[in-house]
């Protein structure tokens, strides 16, 4: 099967859909992220007809968020390999107190050591509740010298102020994570729970690990990284360069843009493309960033006009928003319990279609 032309996520947080194509079914991102579609990208990728590891010509991820600037870190071989390095250096430490030492620092300049940082805060954030700081949201370019192309991740020097690490409450409004009375959810004993006079960090009431959850060992995320570079160096020995129409990233396998999608609209005919749509759901747990619902609708639409298979993920149906042509999915049986609807509107029939087991009549009672 001829692999993908084009894959894009305007709004790509962990981008769990994409590193599976790109790595196979097994591939995992860095660290938890709110929203993330990991447990259903397969299932999304048969709908376009494509297979995990299968891979594509070109990749483009977008985010306004933290991920903007740590997937370009990531990505480079050298950045990749610092940020490694740090991690594993923390090995054997009580991983709260690694926690709540690292969110009263302010980032380091240094942005190798910065995305190390980001990471285990959002490693350890319950709930996989997102967690960044405030200059996450401003615009600066590194030059990625593997690839010959410009990044764009995040501000060339941090402003000389101090910075508060923020996290969602749950309803979508940044609150400051770390500080008490806040009511941010805590990863500690006894799981994600709504702690209002605990620090936004880790509780440790059984001993030096207690039965505190989520990911223990910073070596954990250093091996994510590593298996991560595997597989990118693979697909891009593997992948003939792409010229990606995306000013200011020349032709690349890979592109990132800090930024919000409306920032980048990728021109031309899109036959051949894949756009996947996963914004934060409305009125549904937020990230500190919003894109609205008529934005969404409207860029899906010009991307589908364009030729390219739009996929739409959001907690409810939207195919009767967009029209003609397109189909909605129900994917809810195949998430977490409790996690909420699930759906996929998509602007062409699926290839593919999940089978949603029907409630028995007692089970539905």
């Amino acid at each position: 099967m001829t692999p993908l032309r084009l894959v894009y996520e305007p709004c790509a947080g962990g981008a769990a859909f994409t590193l599976a194509l790109l790595g196979g079914p097994r591939m995992e991102p860095p660290v938890a992220w709110m929203g993330s579609k990991r447990r259903l990208a397969r299932h999304m990728l048969a709908m376009v007809g494509a297979r995990p590891g299968e891979g594509a010509e070109a990749v483009v991820l977008a985010d306004p968020g933290p991920w903007g600037w740590v997937w370009p870190v990531l990505l480079q071989e050298d950045t990749r390999a610092a940020v490694v390095a740090t991690l594993r250096s923390w090995r054997g430490r009580d991983p709260r107190t690694l926690w709540n030492d690292l969110a009263a620092q302010p980032p380091p300049e240094d942005l190798a050591h910065r995305a190390a940082h980001w990471l285990w805060l959002q490693a350890r954030a319950a709930g996989a509740v997102p967690v960044w700081w405030e200059s996450s949201t401003r615009t600066y370019r590194i030059h990625d010298h593997h690839s010959g192309g410009t990044v764009r991740a995040g501000q060339t020097g941090l402003e000389r102020r101090p910075e508060r690490l923020l996290a969602s409450d749950g309803r979508g409004d940044p609150r400051p994570a770390g500080q008490r009375g806040d009511g941010v959810l805590v990863q500690g004993s006894g799981g994600a729970r709504r702690k209002t006079p605990q620090p936004a960090g880790q509780r440790n009431t059984d001993g030096p690990l207690g039965r505190c959850k989520g990911i223990m060992d910073p070596g954990t995320v250093a091996g994510r990284l590593d298996a991560l570079a595997e597989h990118v160096a693979r697909w891009r020995l593997a992948t003939a360069r792409a010229s990606v129409s995306l000013t200011g990233f020349g032709a690349d396998t890979i592109a990132i843009h800090h930024g919000p999608a409306e920032d980048l609209v990728l021109d031309g005919d899109h036959r051949g493309t894949v756009v996947l749509f996963d914004p934060p759901y409305q009125g549904r747990t937020g990230y500190g960033w919003d894109m609205p619902r008529a934005q969404v609708l409207e860029l899906a639409r010009a991307y589908a006009d364009a030729g390219a298979w739009v996929l739409l993920c959001e907690a409810v149906p939207l195919d009767g928003d967009l029209g003609p042509g397109w189909e909605a999915h129900d994917l809810t049986s195949l998430c977490r319990r409790g996690s909420g609807p699930e759906w996929v509107t998509t602007s062409r029939p699926a290839r593919a279609r999940v089978a949603v087991q029907a409630l028995l009549p007692w089970a539905a009672a």
